[in-house]
Order: C-alpha cells, then sequence, then structure tokens
C-alpha cells in the first residue's frame, strides 16, 4: 500500500503499509527517494507496520504501528529516541 496525502498548501505526507513485525531503513526507500523529488514540500513520511512500537527513522520518517491509528492522542505523544 503506497499513498501519498495533500494539504491545502500542497505540502505531501508519504503513507506506506508493510505487512511485517520489524522495519529497517530499506523500508524507506520509497519514502526517501519521494522526500528527495518533493524538496521541502514533503512534510513527512510514515510506514505503517504490524509491531508495537513507533520508531522515528531520522528526519521526518516514522515507523508507526498500524494500532496507533485507533489510539488516544496521550499515547502519541510519548515519542522513542530515534534509531540510527
Amino acid at each position: 500500500m503506497r499513498q501519498k496525502l495533500e494539504s491545502p498548501v500542497g505540502e505531501i505526507v508519504g503513507i506506506e503499509g508493510k505487512a511485517s513485525s520489524t522495519v529497517n531503513n530499506r523500508d524507506f526507500k520509497g519514502l526517501n527517494y519521494l522526500s528527495e523529488l518533493l524538496g521541502d514540500r514533503f512534510l513527512r513520511g510514515i510506514v505503517l507496520y504490524i509491531g508495537d512500537q513507533p520508531v522515528p527513522f531520522g528526519s521526518n520518517l516514522y515507523a508507526l504501528p498500524v494500532s496507533t491509528l485507533w489510539q488516544n492522542s496521550e499515547t502519541l505523544s510519548e515519542r522513542p529516541e530515534s534509531v540510527s
């Protein structure tokens, strides 16, 4: 699954889904390409996966559990350290 969302001012959020309980840098290949292509218009990239931890993957790239879509905002405010 690949989708992009565009704000009224042209900012783009890229979203990919992975049927895996783990993620790594390779899973962000398409989002990194989109970021390079769009430059400042790229707001962030998200990989939804079936794991249980939100994980930052560098500048404006995040792996989020699919279950995050059903969590409240208090849970989402807890931010783990970035993965190198």
